[in-house]
């Protein structure tokens, strides 16, 4: 999937802020969450968002997955929430750091259900794989026990034929 990125800078150059290679390869951890959380938060000065959205794909069971989102709210959106004001000590660190960790942890979550999904999708497609060649090795030894019959059987037949 190293085209994606190339086709969308293409077609969409100004939208594109980062791009993230090697993520999901190995098991996630949650430190790879974290970085990616953390690039999120730095993207700096020219860049606000009022709410941004991440996909991920939920494991439902062993053949089933479904595409899922989670909103991402940045640390202005959150300080100004009605319900903020219940908390008595909420300062901009505090605040900060709640936004950052939520994030990571969001972000964590659907690096989890991703690898999972992946992991069921491979192991239904090895189970597939190891069918069709067990059912391609039992069609093989069948026609293999066939073939000395029917060589005695024409045997038979030339002898048969032979004598008259």
């Amino acid at each position: 999937m190293t085209f994606l990125p190339f086709l969308f800078s293409r077609e969409f150059p100004t939208n594109i802020l980062m791009v993230g290679n090697e993520i999901g390869r190995l098991p996630p951890q949650f430190q790879d969450a974290s970085k990616v959380a953390n690039a999120i938060m730095d993207l700096g000065e020219g860049f606000e968002f009022d709410q941004g959205r991440m996909f991920y794909n939920q494991f439902k069971s062993v053949v089933s997955y479904k595409t899922r989102e989670i909103e991402i709210f940045p640390v202005r959106v959150i300080n100004e929430a009605e319900k903020l004001t219940t908390y008595d000590s909420i300062d901009a660190d505090v605040l900060q750091s709640y936004a950052e960790y939520s994030l990571a942890s969001l972000i964590y979550y659907a690096l989890k259900e991703g690898a999972c999904s992946e992991q069921s999708s491979r192991m239904t497609a090895m189970d597939s794989s190891s069918k069709n060649a067990g059912e391609t090795s039992s069609s093989s030894k069948s026609e293999i026990t066939i073939f000395p019959y029917l060589l005695l059987l024409c045997l038979k037949l030339y002898n048969i034929g032979s004598r008259e």
